[in-house]
């Protein structure tokens, strides 16, 4: 896969996904359940970092996210930090697991217990 990657703290990893599903305010579905892209634009937690020229709906939505990861190893070099797929697996579980009207309490507890800022966040809910 040749394709130009940002590279992210694990801080800037979660700025992108809490103002990410801040700002979409509603799950990514597509068929009945969660997806990594859904209808109409929406993507999931794990879904904002799969470029579009990686993504093929019919053959990632079916996959846990450590089986399609571990297909497309070169998306990992994205992650500065050593927890991301932990990272990865926990924005994931908020962003299936859990209503929309969750999202604050979850990613501010999840900041919290790895010493991360919420500012980003504050700010989009702020922008709302």
């Amino acid at each position: 896969m040749k394709t130009e990657l940002q590279t992210y703290t694990h801080q800037e990893a979660f700025d992108k996904v809490a103002v990410h599903l801040i700002k979409q305010g509603e799950k990514s579905l597509n068929d009945g359940g969660c997806a990594y892209r859904g209808c109409n634009g929406k993507m999931c937690a794990a879904g904002v970092f799969i470029p579009d020229n990686v993504y093929n709906k019919d053959r990632m939505e079916e996959r846990l996210i450590g089986d399609f990861w571990n297909e497309y190893p070169d998306l990992y070099r994205q992650f500065s930090f050593d927890e991301y797929e932990r990272f990865l697996e926990r924005m994931q579980h908020i962003h299936d697991n859990t209503t929309p009207d969750m999202w604050v309490d979850e990613l501010i507890e999840y900041a919290v217990s790895r010493s991360l800022s919420t500012n980003a966040l504050i700010n989009a809910l702020n922008k709302e």
